[in-house]
């Protein structure tokens, strides 16, 4: 599995409130990065700036900006985005909260990931408004800064944390080398597209009857294994815990990776066995303490199907091994249900 960032491993706040947590840190300790921000808001820098996150407004606190700004006369509301969509009438509440402070200088900031939609940028809302997206603030991060700034392992670890959360854009496509790629990478993504399929039927005749069923998921290239009955049925088919298998791309290794493990959301990692971490481990499955939680064991492709060119024997070698996974992960799950 690609190692994560270590924000996302110490990720435990709801994903946008964790967020902002870190991106206030970051205004608030480092002077180049605040200074380069307000300036991509069209704001002088502000001396003695104050950042709070979440502070409510109203009777009932109704209203609650991720990130305000404030200092020297000036006023800035920011709510921040990943996957969620604006609330009812927000940012029309947060400029009406603007338009009656005392500051001089206003502003109200929506930060997301896709460009904001045009029913919010069209509206009216009597204060000066800036859309945004995260790469923008990816493109600030990158910016180059002394080895020995304090701040340095904050930014890249953020700028690592976007990138892992898909928010920075990826480069500007070239066509010359796409269909290059293409005409060498398609015939080949259909043949492991196919010894996925191979594999999920596979693995479907060696459950059998026994409580569990095999799907293809993740544009094709991964197998979650999943209860049909049983304490774990409800779960397993929530995937909140899973069973699951595949072939990835590690970019450091340049080389794909099949991989088999069993993962849980980390509310339920205390009601994880003991027992079941055991044979996990003893079976040499890495912890994989991520964004999630779990064990998973992965191997280098070309390891397992070997210098064969036919097929099927790589077919019968790649499944194997996966099955072979997948029965260790059954048997944990055998003692996490018995003891749930």
């Amino acid at each position: 599995m690609a190692e994560e960032s270590i924000l996302s491993k110490l990720v435990s706040l709801r994903e946008e409130d964790f967020l902002t947590a870190v991106f206030a840190c970051l205004l608030d300790r480092d002077r180049k990065f605040r200074i380069d921000y307000l300036r991509a808001l069209g704001v002088k820098n502000i001396h003695g700036l104050k950042v709070a996150i979440q502070r409510s407004y109203g009777e009932n606190n109704e209203d609650r900006p991720d990130l305000e700004m404030r200092g020297h006369n000036t006023l800035i509301f920011q709510e921040n985005k990943i996957q969620s969509t604006e609330e009812r009438n927000q940012l029309k509440r947060y400029a009406s909260r603007l338009k009656k402070a005392p500051e001089k200088n206003k502003r109200l900031v929506y930060m997301s990931k896709y460009l904001a939609e045009p029913r919010l940028r069209e509206e009216k809302y009597g204060v000066p408004v800036k859309f945004m997206r995260w790469d923008e603030v990816g493109r600030i991060l990158s910016a180059k800064i002394s080895a020995h700034d304090r701040n340095k392992w904050l930014r890249t670890e953020l700028l690592s944390f976007l990138k892992e959360r898909e928010m920075i854009q990826p480069p500007a496509l070239n066509l010359t080398k796409l269909n290059h790629h293409w005409r060498v990478f398609e015939p080949q993504r259909k043949s492991l597209g196919r010894m996925i399929e191979e594999t999920e039927a596979r693995i479907e005749d060696d459950l059998g009857s026994s409580g569990y069923r095999c799907r293809v998921r993740e544009e094709g290239l991964a197998l979650y294994v999943s209860r049909t009955k049983g304490k774990l049925a409800r779960l397993m088919g929530s995937q909140y815990i899973w069973i699951v298998s595949g072939v990835e791309f590690i970019d450091d290794d340049e080389s794909f990776y099949a991989y088999s493990g069993i993962g849980w959301v980390r509310s339920y990692s205390e009601r994880i066995s003991s027992q079941a971490r055991r044979l996990l481990e003893s079976k040499s499955f890495k912890r994989d303490d991520g964004q999630y939680d779990g064990y998973y064991v992965e191997k280098d492709l070309r390891r397992i199907i070997g210098k064969s060119k036919d097929f099927q024997a790589q077919c019968e070698a790649f499944s194997k091994w996966i099955i072979a996974g997948t029965r260790i992960s059954q048997r944990a799950i055998a003692i996490i249900e018995r003891e749930w």
